[in-house]
């Protein structure tokens, strides 16, 4: 499970913005309906239809990405957590 904290827009929804504030494009939450619309292709039930699987001890909300996906695939580093290490 890959662990990336997304910033939060007026509304209080978490979002992907690789620029940082001063982009204007926003990358929606993996699994949502406007992932999906965008292309995406990771597991949507599994991710609860974008609002992520659940919160870390830091409150950092946890998304599981398909390697392959052509929204969120960058996203994902080499670091493999295996057996809870």
């Amino acid at each position: 499970m890959s662990e990336i904290k997304f910033p939060k827009d007026e509304k209080g929804v978490e979002y992907y913005d690789p620029a940082g504030p001063a982009s204007r494009e926003i990358i929606p939450n993996p699994g949502s309906k406007e992932a999906l619309d965008q292309g995406c292709t990771c597991p949507v039930l599994d991710n609860c239809f974008g609002a992520g699987v659940c919160e870390d001890e830091n409150g950092k909300t946890l998304f599981w990405f398909n390697q392959e996906c052509p929204i969120h695939g960058h996203l994902l580093t080499d670091k493999v957590v295996k057996n809870g290490e």
